[in-house]
């Protein structure tokens, strides 16, 4: 059932956040995770109904200060995953699709209601490139924390 297991997914994030997320940021640190509330929303909303209610019960954890989206084409992905050995029992086209659309309306959703946030958008070029790129822009978020440049 969909709404159980995003319940308990929401339950893991927000224990999470709580225990190590918040106290770490509290200390002045910075946390860079991957998969965060967007992944929620992406994942496991894959219907418009479904998204939204996922955006709602994951709303005690903040959304994030700066996001880094690494957008991929999809066919490309499929490749990519066939390459590395990733079973794509439910990797499809269509679900890919689906997923990066959710990515797109959430972060829609958060530039409209939250303007002072950040996001930048790598498209998925090769893996240096990528790397390169989303080392750039963490750089120009952080300026005073990586002075020396990444």
């Amino acid at each position: 059932d969909y709404q159980r297991m995003a319940l308990m997914m929401a339950a893991e994030k927000i224990e999470w956040y709580d225990a190590f997320i918040k106290p770490y940021l509290t200390s002045g640190g910075i946390v860079i995770c991957d998969r965060w509330a967007a992944c929620s929303g992406a994942y496991q909303g894959v219907t418009p109904e479904l998204h939204g209610y996922i955006l709602s019960i994951n709303q005690p954890v903040p959304h994030p200060d700066f996001t880094i989206y690494l957008r991929m084409d999809d066919v490309e992905e499929l490749a990519r995953r066939a390459g590395c050995g990733v079973d794509n029992e439910h990797a499809t086209v269509e679900r890919l699709t689906a997923i990066q659309q959710r990515y797109e309306d959430t972060m829609g959703i958060w530039q409209h209601d939250y303007t002072a946030r950040l996001s930048v958008t790598v498209d998925g070029m090769t893996p240096d490139e990528v790397a390169e790129r989303v080392a750039s822009a963490i750089v120009a978020r952080f300026p005073d924390v990586f002075k020396g440049g990444a």
